[in-house]
């Protein structure tokens, strides 16, 4: 029988941090690799498969090459605002912040080589950072909260989540104490339409209007009724599209998800089964996520026929 050794007096060498059960520790190594808090650093748990590099926006291009990844990655630019993104390892970091707004910030970024930590776990961190600054009043930059209400709280996502938040605090990240007086934060509404990436639902009377010689496109499959139109880089699906109830196999998690979302749009269609109707027209990044929403398979553009 191996016997226990009798714990040191001497104070512990790396912080801790509470997890959500009581009883336990969070235990994490902080690499210093410029000797101070305000230069580059890393945060590294055994207890968890994420890391957190982090360093002023300036020295970004340090960041990136400490980082030992090639998957996907969370990240949080904090500065007057805060930003939360996700992404894969050669994003363009607060490519939409203003230059003068990233060159006051520090950016923290969130990585694994577990390949558990994939698309939808970053995505997944990322809606739930956004909703959480939101709601202790952080000024986010942020225009919209990614899953809108459509967002289901999954048990294991949300212990990562409390991991990350552990690492992103031992790493310097304090919003509410860097951002300054919270008596004095104004909190700014976030809309809650975007269900997921690259899909954002659009009520009837603010649909645009589909630019004057642009081409009506059809969908070509099993019968269904939809129609849409480009608008710029964006594909419009109309109100009144019909979409297809059975959900096929080989759909990614991150489709599956974009459609539980938009079933709260749905109206039913008499005497059809198997099909309901949109009531809302949708935004969708490219004309292939249009199809695979509508009709829950993995088909792409030749989906969508040319009618005018």
């Amino acid at each position: 029988m191996s016997s226990r050794k009798k714990p040191s007096s001497e104070a512990p060498t790396t912080p801790t941090y509470p997890t959500l059960d009581r009883d336990l520790t969070f235990t994490a190594k902080i690499e210093l690799m410029d000797t101070t808090l305000m230069g580059l650093r890393r945060v590294q748990s055994m207890g968890c498969i994420l890391s957190v590099v982090a360093a002023p926006y300036s020295q970004l291009h340090r960041l990136k090459a400490a980082l030992s990844t090639t998957g996907y990655l969370c990240y949080v630019i904090h500065g007057s605002v805060v930003y939360v993104g996700h992404g894969n390892d050669d994003r363009h970091f607060g490519e939409r912040l203003s230059r003068a707004i990233r060159n006051r910030s520090h950016i923290y970024v969130l990585y694994a080589s577990d390949p558990r930590f994939d698309k939808p776990a970053a995505a997944y961190l990322e809606a739930r950072f956004i909703d959480r600054l939101h709601e202790i009043g952080v000024p986010l930059e942020n225009q919209n909260r990614p899953f809108g209400s459509g967002l289901a709280i999954d048990t294991g996502m949300e212990q990562l989540l409390r991991q990350a938040e552990a690492l992103l605090g031992l790493a310097g990240f304090r919003p509410l104490k860097a951002v300054g007086n919270d008596s004095r934060r104004s909190i700014r509404s976030l809309s809650t339409t975007r269900l997921a990436e690259g899909v954002e639902p659009i009520e009837s009377d603010e649909m645009p209007s589909r630019p004057p010689n642009s081409n009506v496109y059809r969908l070509d499959f099993q019968g269904m009724h939809a129609e849409g139109f480009f608008m710029g880089k964006s594909f419009y699906v109309e109100p009144g599209a019909e979409y297809a109830l059975e959900l096929r196999r080989g759909m990614s998690r991150h489709n599956k998800r974009r459609r539980k979302a938009i079933e709260k749009y749905l109206q039913p269609i008499p005497e059809i089964d198997d099909r309901k109707r949109l009531r809302v027209g949708l935004k969708c990044a490219t004309m292939p996520i249009a199809a695979k929403i509508l009709t829950g398979m993995h088909i792409g553009t030749k989906a969508w026929k040319v009618v005018q």
